[in-house]
């Protein structure tokens, strides 16, 4: 059949993803389940000295962390009950998960595991991890802060005052618990790569031990909510674009790399894609196309960061979305268009200066 091909590579990422999502979805649910992520709300709230602005910057350090340890979705999964925590303590949460979105898309060209596209692009190029980070982690940075700095701008109305300085909720056993496995899925996600292991398979295997361990002490636990809708458009997409590829006669792209001019166009088409598709489907046909160049980083930079110029451009930010709840998805979507196409404009751009000037 003419769309085996296609298929095959679309079903190759997908697949994976929603193991993925499936497991770390359960890890959030099982930290808001137990009480961690209230207690790691009220952290935040008393390391920021109950002011909102430190609040908002804290969030975004641990959002930013969580990218580099859990990846972008896993991030985000732990990152929206801890928001949700911080708005019953006072917060404003329109802010907070604006930039949990900005800060793990853009920060996840960082580092390998931060996103399963950096994967993608790394076994294309035959690179090994730590020359993927060396290349990546300043721009990466560059461009999260450009988020931010975007989010906190907008809403700085919203960043005055006070959260509620109540004390740190002790956590249980169960609690604590949920704090391990989260710590061993970021363990073993930051050195799967290192080992040639995709990030995703030990969050699965951890979320797995985890269930086995912690029902066997008798603890209640949530059940499990398989992202079956984000898998399936994934595939639907993925397959689209490989076919389309096909069809055309493509087998491999060699990119212009020789000017910053040429690889801002690369980004530039590359975040478009992304953002009317979705950049998962995007990366998979990028790296059926791209074996070698420097340009594929610039691709990288827009199919990650350029994806926040779309509301459905990232998994990421749809899961947000579905995770906030019908109380706070309206505000998110309220405005975006007028937030996120110029800031994911300028952040990509910023990251693919760092790449030409840093040699990618």
């Amino acid at each position: 059949m003419p769309l085996s091909g296609p298929l095959h590579a679309a079903l190759s990422a997908s697949v994976p993803l929603v193991c993925f999502l499936t497991a770390v979805i359960w890890l959030a649910r099982l930290a808001e389940a137990t009480g961690l992520a209230d207690a790691i709300a009220g952290l935040l709230a008393w390391a920021a000295g109950a002011r909102a602005a430190r609040v908002y910057a804290l969030v975004c350090l641990a959002c930013a962390l969580l990218t580099a340890a859990l990846s972008l979705d896993g991030a985000v999964v732990v990152m929206v009950p801890v928001v949700l925590a911080l708005a019953d303590r006072g917060a404003q949460a329109r802010p907070l998960l604006l930039a949990t979105i900005g800060t793990a898309n853009a920060f996840s060209i960082a580092v390998v595991q931060g996103n399963p596209t950096n994967l993608v692009v790394m076994t294309g190029l035959h690179l090994r991890p730590a020359a993927f980070d060396a290349t990546m982690l300043a721009p990466g940075t560059a461009a999260a802060l450009i988020c931010a700095g975007a989010v906190a701008l907008r809403e700085r109305r919203r960043l005055h005052g006070a959260v509620s300085a109540a004390p740190i909720p002790r956590p249980g056993r169960a609690a604590l618990g949920a704090a391990a496995a989260l710590v061993l899925a970021a363990i073993g996600e930051s050195l799967g790569p290192l080992a040639g292991v995709a990030p995703w398979w030990p969050s699965c295997g951890v979320a797995l031990v985890a269930a086995g361990c912690l029902a066997a002490a008798g603890v209640p636990l949530p059940r499990p909510s398989v992202p079956w809708r984000i898998g399936l458009l994934v595939t639907v997409l993925a397959t689209a674009l490989g076919a389309a590829a096909d069809v055309s006669g493509l087998q491999a792209v060699r990119l212009p790399s020789g000017s910053v001019w040429a690889l801002l166009g690369v980004t530039a088409a590359a975040a478009a894609v992304a953002a009317v598709v979705n950049n998962l489907p995007a990366a998979v046909a990028a790296g059926a196309l791209l074996h070698t160049g420097p340009a594929a980083f610039a691709v990288l930079s827009g199919v990650s960061v350029g994806a926040l110029a779309g509301a459905r451009g990232s998994v990421a930010t749809l899961l947000v979305r579905d995770l906030a709840g019908p109380d706070h998805a309206p505000a998110i979507r309220d405005g975006y268009l007028r937030l996120w196409p110029a800031t994911a404009a300028a952040a990509a751009a910023a990251a693919t200066g760092l790449i030409w000037a840093l040699g990618g």
